[in-house]
């Protein structure tokens, strides 16, 4: 009976060691991720033409006579008016 004990007693501290490890490899892998470089710098932000959204330039769908859009649809949407 006492072996069973310190069997598993053993086993406890093994596992908790090792679950250690893996979340210690994790948490630096996670500090060390590049960063993208889109965010390096901002953005003009513009204002789609149906429904006011602001949006980043490079986003935008251009329209008929420099109108900007945040989608297709309310490009289509405007575009019948």
């Amino acid at each position: 009976m006492k072996v069973l004990i310190w069997t598993v007693i053993v086993l406890i501290v093994v596992l908790w060691l090792v679950r250690g490890k893996k979340n210690k490899t994790r948490s630096q892998a996670s500090t060390h991720a590049p960063q993208p470089d889109s965010l390096d710098e901002p953005q003009p932000m513009i204002q789609c033409a149906e429904c006011g959204v602001h949006l980043p330039m490079a986003e935008a769908l251009p329209g008929p006579a420099g109108t900007v859009f945040c989608s297709d649809e309310h490009r289509r949407l405007h575009a019948s008016r």
